[in-house]
């Protein structure tokens, strides 16, 4: 365990950045606190399986496979591959320790949506989903309106008013335009987010608005600094309306921990390694187990499908540009080793096919979604995937 502790990254929380965590989640490979522990195990046993460093001492035998894992990743390494894309404006765990909302938003956005990952293919698309249309991450996915309470000081009898507020972008900057309600024409005020800031109001407004949130205005705008409050019905949305309004104003979110150097893991060695050789490794190691022709994603929700070949090997899953008689560039590799293959359409939200043929491999390092084409081969693919999983000397099946 010494020699897990010790791997780049793993003093501190892979979300928080707490100082030394002693829970981990033995099928991505990394260290996380007590807290965000609870977090993970709200996510499902196909996404993060967690484990005690103390209590389950059963996993960290001296001959368990789980060892080498652990060591090869990381949390620094992880995070380079999780959070890549993660905007500024995000919320983080450390700015609001003891908002369990925080937490919540910011681990159901980097696991459950994948939403931080980053991309592993890119090229020509073969389909798109978007009409030809740039490609849309998700950092572009934030409330832009809604109805919320806002207060107004100077309305001694009712102070807290419902409003329809709206982003709307302008020449002169962005604003946020309030309404009296969702169908009103117009607005009856706005607020110039230029240089703005926005917080979350940690206990609430009063006893009555527990989920508030705060738009500091600049103090050389047109508001002179004016504080703007706002109330909601649930801590997660006053999460989201911040992060929205963070993202307007271009406000970033201050990252507090660890701070390393660049480093590569022993994971993205080995991976980087059989993208370099994946010709000379599939000849070598004769009949594969699985190739065929399939569709790939660039990101995990919205994005453009690219045509491309996949070749299963006891090395790992290979992903080439090319057809079979003459397979291309090797654009990605997955590590079968702890994964998990996803099988539902209903997790791919914004598919405009018809997802009979939609599955997602989810490994430690990445997460990538293909289209078989129909619910048959994507049976027969799943199939052979889940088997060679089952065959290989798991740290899952091993635990």
């Amino acid at each position: 365990m010494n020699e897990i502790i010790a791997v780049a990254g793993n003093s501190n929380c892979v979300d928080c950045g707490e100082k030394n965590p002693d829970w981990a989640s033995i099928n991505l490979g990394v260290l996380m606190c007590l807290t965000c522990s609870g977090s993970h195990r709200h996510l499902g046993v196909h996404i993060s399986q967690v484990r005690s460093l103390k209590l389950d001492t059963q996993c960290w035998d001296k001959d368990s496979p789980l060892l080498p894992f652990m060591k090869s990743i990381g949390n620094h390494s992880f995070n380079r591959s999780w959070e890549k894309n993660c905007p500024g404006w995000v919320i983080r765990p450390e700015e609001y320790p003891y908002e369990m909302a925080v937490r919540e938003n910011f681990i159901n956005q980097k696991y459950l949506w994948r939403r931080f990952l980053r991309k592993e293919v890119g090229g020509e698309p073969a389909v798109t989903t978007l009409a030809n249309q740039e490609e849309i991450g998700w950092d572009l996915k934030v409330i832009n309106e809604g109805t919320v309470l806002k207060n107004s000081p100077s309305n001694i009898i009712s102070p807290w008013q419902s409003r329809h507020l709206r982003f709307k972008p302008s020449p002169l900057g962005p604003y946020l335009h309030y309404y009296k309600t969702a169908t009103t024409a117009t607005a009856q005020g706005k607020i110039d987010l230029t240089g703005a800031t926005a917080e979350l109001v940690v206990g609430g407004s009063d006893k009555d608005h527990q989920h508030a949130f705060h738009i500091n205005t600049s103090s050389d705008g047109e508001h002179q600094g004016r504080v703007f409050s706002f109330a909601v019905e649930s801590a997660m949305l006053a999460v989201q309306w911040v992060e929205a309004v963070r993202k307007y104003a271009k406000q970033q979110t201050k990252k507090k921990g660890q701070v390393l150097p660049p480093q590569i893991s022993q994971l993205e060695m080995s991976r980087l390694n059989l993208k370099r050789n994946a010709l000379e490794i599939i000849s070598r190691e004769g009949a594969a187990k699985l190739r065929k022709e399939i569709l790939m994603r660039s990101g995990y929700t919205f994005g453009a499908w690219f045509a491309r070949h996949v070749v299963l090997t006891d090395s790992a899953l290979f992903v080439f540009e090319g057809n079979e008689s003459e397979l291309g560039k090797c654009c990605c590799v997955l590590e079968l080793q702890g994964a998990h293959v996803e099988t539902s359409p209903a997790v791919y939200s914004g598919e405009q096919s018809n997802g009979r043929g939609v599955f997602g491999v989810l490994t430690a390092m990445s997460h990538v979604c293909f289209d078989a084409g129909s619910e048959d081969e994507k049976i027969d693919f799943v199939g052979t995937i889940n088997a060679y999983i089952a065959n290989f000397p798991s740290i899952i099946n091993t635990v």
